[in-house]
């Protein structure tokens, strides 16, 4: 059986399926969803996203996007990992963009101030519930302040 014949049998025979719209194969002739492999390719899509980001695109139009936003995330994954960030720097990063001093942090989120200031130069560790009280404070996961690979919290 030939591809075609089988997308005949398939389309005919699929309950629930959708066909594409014409907009939609329109961005698939001008970009094919195809697996990020290089830089250059990166570049490309970033381009097209940052496009399609401004429009009004309907449901096809979001189901390209999403799909090329789920290439291009794999792609950056495998070919430029981020490091983790030491859970200081993150917690610094996130004080300073919210304005907070460690005193006003600490009345927030439920954390002792010198909890905070060992946390932040490096001799303290954070325990389970605070790391939970921070993330709620911040609305990030728990896991921006662990090391990668640990879920279960410190203390």
């Amino acid at each position: 059986m030939t591809l075609d014949e089988w997308l005949a049998v398939y389309a005919a025979d699929a309950p629930g399926h959708r066909a594409a719209s014409a907009g939609y194969m329109r961005l698939v002739r001008a970009f094919p969803l195809r697996p990020v492999r290089t830089d250059a390719e990166l570049a490309v899509a970033q381009r097209l996203l940052d496009a399609l980001l401004r429009l009004d695109l309907d449901a096809d139009g979001r189901d390209y996007l999403d799909v090329l936003t789920d290439l291009v995330e794999r792609y950056e994954r495998e070919a430029h990992p981020v490091p983790d960030a030491p859970a200081a720097d993150v917690l610094r990063l996130l004080m300073a963009s919210n304005g907070l001093t460690v005193a006003a942090l600490s009345a927030e989120a439920g954390v002792p101030p010198s909890t905070l200031s060992a946390a932040l130069d490096g001799t303290g560790a954070l325990t389970r519930d605070q790391i939970a009280n921070l993330a709620k404070r911040f609305n990030v996961s728990p896991a921006a302040f662990l090391p990668r690979g640990d879920s279960r919290g410190t203390a």
